[in-house]
């Protein structure tokens, strides 16, 4: 399940509608995985709705979670120099 949203959420056909609700199911689901995705959309969409549905998505998330995700550890890093 995780692998075909995570597909349709990167897929540079999906709609704004679809990736809302990608996103949320990403956060109810809680998957690890769709952790940096979510990030990266919390960033980078073009779509401010989708950005603040990622950011609400990862609030769902234990703070372990997140901060152990291979994009945040980046992201902390490279902070830190």
């Amino acid at each position: 399940m995780e692998t075909a949203l995570l597909t349709k959420l990167n897929s540079r056909k999906s709609s704004a509608d679809c990736q809302l609700a990608v996103v949320r199911s990403l956060g109810n689901a809680r998957l690890p995985g769709s952790v940096d995705a979510l990030v990266e959309l919390a960033i980078k969409s073009k779509h401010a709705a989708v950005s603040e549905a990622a950011v609400n998505s990862l609030s769902r998330f234990d703070a372990e979670v997140i901060l152990n995700s291979p994009l945040v550890c980046d992201l902390q890093t490279f902070t830190e120099l």
